[in-house]
């Protein structure tokens, strides 16, 4: 397949995910919803809340959690972000190719598997207000990683524009076959 026809493969698995594995979420003219959207989010740093800080056990100074947290909280931002209302397994640093990095987009999808078996293991035994079946498959399923796997290939790989546009479809390849995982 070509770099064009699996660019325009991936756009059409994102748009049916979007529009036809989201969130059925009605709500009513009192503001309040029958059904709670259910966001699951994987990703690098544009979207990490503190997975890296975890993962890693570094801790960002100042600005770092000044506006909303009032201290440092190994985010690499300043306060709160969308973001932490969703169930977030983004790292920052994160690739969409394994060797690159520990806390890649595999792995990222593996956690979720976990917390999605525990989620329904839990749920069989009893426990209430966690992520149904159903729930899992009517999600929203965000994907917004790749800057990391295009920036390693200039700087640590020595790698020329046409040989970094040359390994697009390798990146392209990954995110799709995790948009299949997670969607099964």
């Amino acid at each position: 397949m070509n770099m064009k026809m699996k660019f325009w493969t991936t756009v059409i698995v994102v748009v049916v995910m979007l529009f036809g594995f989201g969130a059925s979420v009605k709500c009513g003219n009192n503001g309040k919803c029958k059904k709670k959207a259910v966001i699951f989010n994987f990703g690098d740093s544009n979207s990490d809340t503190g997975g890296f800080s975890i993962g890693f056990g570094i801790i960002f100074g100042p600005p770092s959690g000044r506006t909303f947290f009032h201290r440092p909280t190994g985010r690499l931002c300043d306060g709160r972000v969308m973001i932490d209302f969703l169930l977030n397994f983004a790292v920052s640093g994160a690739s969409t190719k394994p060797e690159r990095q520990p806390f890649n987009l595999d792995v990222q999808i593996r956690q979720f598997q976990l917390f999605r078996a525990r989620s329904l293991d839990l749920i069989s035994q009893g426990y209430k207000d966690l992520v149904k079946e159903e729930e899992f498959k009517k999600a929203l399923y965000i994907i917004d990683i790749g800057q990391n796997d295009l920036a390693s290939s200039f700087t640590f790989n020595n790698l020329t524009y046409a040989q970094v546009v040359d390994n697009i479809p390798s990146f392209i390849t990954v995110i799709q076959t995790s948009v299949r995982v997670s969607i099964n």
